[in-house]
């Protein structure tokens, strides 16, 4: 199922990433079926971004997603949470 679908659905949105980018940068859908596909890459994610920013939810899911991208561990919330000797 596509992104934005209603939980058991069973239709598919086949436009919804174009219409995420639409809402996002006000181009017409023929403007972005003519965009390099790295630019309207950075569209969607930019314009996920964004929808996400406007709710405590979404905020919470970036919030773990960035989480969930760190490859190094935050010695000082370590230290902090088990003591020196972590």
């Amino acid at each position: 199922m596509a992104s934005g679908d209603a939980e058991g659905s069973p239709y598919e949105v086949e436009t919804y990433w174009k219409h995420l980018v639409y809402t996002y940068t006000g181009l017409s859908f023929k403007e972005i079926g003519s965009l390099n596909y790295v630019d309207f890459l950075q569209y969607r994610r930019d314009a996920y971004i964004q929808r996400c920013l406007s709710t405590p939810e979404g905020r919470a899911h970036l919030q773990d997603a960035y989480r969930m991208e760190q490859t190094k561990p935050d010695r000082g919330k370590l230290h902090q949470r088990f003591g020196k000797e972590a």
